[in-house]
């Protein structure tokens, strides 16, 4: 479809037969100040990365966007506290999915767990968050009072969360 289109430009790698992106001739030649824009499985958006940061770009030059699915896992209960509201979460899907389901609006943007703007206090937790998102840091994570709703799961026990 889009080779019809587009011709020549777009071309296709296929890890599964190993093509790979010859990175380093992406960056080649590029005029002084230019922007990087990656957007990809985790994997790619690493190597791109990696590559540029070698080849002497600067990082603020650089600029990510991954594709995330959220994590399967078991299904779990999260209880809405100011919404008074139960949410049951299925094994294939996010947090944020079942609370919108519930009709319960909740603050998100990336939905890939980069951007912050999903970050829901956790009033109560007697299980094992998993933390799956690029935000928060080690601190955070250990104290267990923050979680990203767009990709982070619960494993047993249960959650209360200020929603």
């Amino acid at each position: 479809m889009l080779r019809t289109r587009y011709g020549e430009r777009v071309r296709q790698y296929r890890s599964s037969l190993g093509e790979r992106i010859c990175v380093e001739r992406m960056h080649e030649n590029q005029p002084l100040g230019t922007h990087f824009y990656v957007c990809g499985p985790e994997q790619m958006a690493e190597s791109f990365l990696s590559a540029a940061l070698a080849m002497g770009w600067p990082e603020q030059n650089l600029h990510v966007e991954r594709f995330a699915a959220p994590p399967v896992g078991l299904a779990f209960r999260v209880r809405l506290d100011r919404s008074g509201v139960e949410v049951d979460v299925g094994e294939h899907e996010s947090m944020l999915d079942a609370i919108e389901r519930a009709g319960v609006q909740a603050p998100f943007l990336c939905r890939g767990g980069a951007c912050g703007a999903c970050e829901t206090r956790v009033i109560a937790c007697t299980g094992d968050i998993s933390h799956n998102d690029h935000y928060l840091g080690p601190e955070d994570r250990i104290a267990g009072k923050k979680i990203m709703i767009c990709v982070s799961r619960l494993k047993g026990g249960e959650l209360v969360l200020d929603l």
